[in-house]
């Protein structure tokens, strides 16, 4: 079970979190291009565009620079300054 659900009926398996575990380790790349994917998705709904393909393309650079990232390796970004929230005083 992903860490944000939660079960309502019934009881939750003594191995729950190997399982869950298990199924996220053997599914990471399908899981990781659902989230590409459906990041472009909903970066398209909510600013009213229309989904290239060059948008997922790109998303997927993106990730790929990720991925590729060594243990002792750093990748710049840069935050929108319209997304940075003043600090309270």
């Amino acid at each position: 079970m992903f860490d944000n659900m939660t079960v309502v009926s019934g009881r939750v398996r003594h191995d729950a979190r190997k399982v869950s575990d298990r199924v996220l380790r053997a599914n990471r790349v399908h899981l990781r291009n659902s989230e590409v994917i459906s990041g472009v998705l909903y970066h398209a709904v909510e600013h009213r565009r229309v989904v290239r393909w060059a948008m997922v393309r790109a998303a997927w650079g993106s990730v790929s620079e990720w991925a590729a990232l060594g243990s002792d390796d750093s990748l710049q970004l840069s935050w929108p300054r319209r997304l940075v929230m003043p600090t309270p005083r």
